[in-house]
């Protein structure tokens, strides 16, 4: 069997990599260094990578701050002002890009005895060309995190220094969308306003760009159609107040689209539904698959999600408060086993978005929002051996049924009757299976929250029936 990322998962013993990688600014021209700095060997803790959507609001992903752990005895993680520090003759150290790098690591020897070393995520190989380069390094594919340093960087008399990384959002959570410049007095679409962002430059130099390698292809930007009258100059209202991404994920709220900052560093608007594909199959207890193997480990919570059930959606669209300003959509009501909101209870998920440019567009979000949180959906969230491949939103399978595991056996004790009517006292029947708090057969998730523990080696996802 060829040797992939699913094989190394299932196998009982795995190799497993994690690297951690800077990238500091010019002292002179305050840009990036062009190349980055592996500093693996003097990390303590790696922490752990977390990301979650539609928590706090439909839409809105969010990302926890990662924190790295470094040991410090030689003082390389010293202030810049320290000869001793990585960052001497550069730039102070806030705003220092990290680049998390893991996966799986793959040893196998060819018939002349040569080892051959691969790494997966991603297939690259150690240094392809050139087996004995000293300065051979990965050709790497395997990046689950990329982002910057920031806050306070205290040194103790323990010889280590911790470092929170946030996530790349974060640069445009400080940028005051204000200081944009480039507006178009008709307005813009939602691609023409992060093209715009994309593309912003202060003294002739990108403001954004260098956090995403110098270049374009680090942007994924779906275009869309719909023209927003308010992105047509810095004191519009919705606009003057705020920040950039909050704009953003306003205008993710009108497009039903998502934004977000892949594994790989890219930024992404694209649409809601990424894909129709199943990403992974996970199996538990009383399943396993040749494909994926047996990866649960365990179940903490599963079952139907009434906070996320919604009778009725109410989407604000004008400013002002009248019956006018605003589009709801609603099932109908009655008492009625039939009827949820007679069921369930009468709930309302209110959005407000001054973007949305008419009536159409606010009954067309209503309703997809509706479709979406009217009926009652499960949740499951489980703990799996190491898995970093995976992103939000894609969609898992999950097989689990721990009625498999019943040992004990009642095979030839007795006679088995056909039926409860005809068995007699010293007869046995059949009955179902009780006392399994669920089983899962293969039931389409996608995933609402992943975290991957690298420290542990372990990963959590929080997944919503599809």
């Amino acid at each position: 069997m060829p040797v992939t990322i699913n094989t190394l998962i299932q196998s009982p013993k795995s190799e497993v990599f994690r690297r951690v990688l800077i990238k500091r600014r010019d002292a002179v021209t305050g840009l990036y260094e062009s190349s980055w700095t592996d500093i693996t060997t003097d990390v303590k803790s790696f922490g752990k990578i977390t990301k979650q959507i539609d928590a706090a609001r439909r839409n809105k992903l969010t990302f926890g701050t990662m924190k790295i752990v470094v040991n410090n005895e030689n003082g390389l993680y010293s202030p810049h002002t320290s000869e001793s520090s990585r960052w001497y003759g550069f730039l102070n150290q806030q705003r220092t890009l990290f680049r998390i790098e893991s996966g799986y690591f793959s040893r196998t020897k060819n018939d002349y005895g040569v080892w051959r070393n691969r790494q997966f995520q991603g297939d690259a190989l150690w240094d392809v060309s050139e087996w004995d380069a000293d300065d051979a390094t990965w050709d790497s594919q395997s990046t689950v995190f990329i982002g910057i340093l920031s806050g306070d960087i205290p040194l103790s008399d323990n010889n280590q220094v911790s470092f929170n990384i946030k996530p790349m959002t974060s640069i445009f959570e400080e940028f005051p969308a204000r200081n944009l410049t480039g507006w178009t007095s008709t307005g813009m679409t939602a691609s023409q306003f992060l093209t715009m962002v994309r593309d912003q430059t202060s003294g002739g130099s990108y403001i954004f760009r260098p956090f995403f390698g110098d270049t374009t292809t680090n942007f994924d930007i779906s275009t869309t159609a719909q023209n927003y009258a308010n992105l047509n100059t810095s004191t519009a209202q919705g606009v003057f107040d705020t920040n950039v991404w909050a704009i953003t994920e306003k205008l993710c709220e009108a497009e039903n689209f998502v934004s977000y900052i892949a594994s790989d560093g890219t930024f992404k608007f694209v649409s809601r539904d990424l894909t129709s594909s199943v990403a992974f199959a996970f199996h538990g207890a009383g399943s396993f698959n040749s494909l994926y193997g047996h990866s649960i480990k365990s179940i903490s919570n599963y079952g139907p999600k009434i906070t996320k059930y919604y009778s009725r959606v109410e989407v604000k669209y004008i400013n002002a408060d009248t019956t006018t300003s605003y589009s709801v959509t609603q099932g109908s009501y009655s008492i009625s086993p039939a009827s949820n909101a007679w069921v369930l209870g009468q709930r309302t998920l209110k959005v407000e978005n001054l973007f949305i440019p008419n009536t159409a567009t606010a009954d067309a979000i209503a309703g997809t929002i509706f479709t979406d949180v009217s009926s009652l959906k499960n949740e499951v969230e489980i703990t799996t051996s190491f898995i970093p491949h995976l992103d939000i939103l894609n969609k898992c399978t999950i097989t689990y049924d721990p009625s498999e595991f019943l040992t004990e056996s009642l095979w030839d004790s007795n006679d088995w009757a056909a039926d409860t009517t005809t068995s007699s006292a010293n007869d046995l029947i059949w009955n179902n299976a009780i006392g399994d708090a669920f089983v899962l057969s293969g039931l389409e998730f996608k995933f609402l929250s992943i975290e991957i523990d690298l420290d542990n080696f372990q990963s959590k996802f929080i997944a919503r029936e599809a």
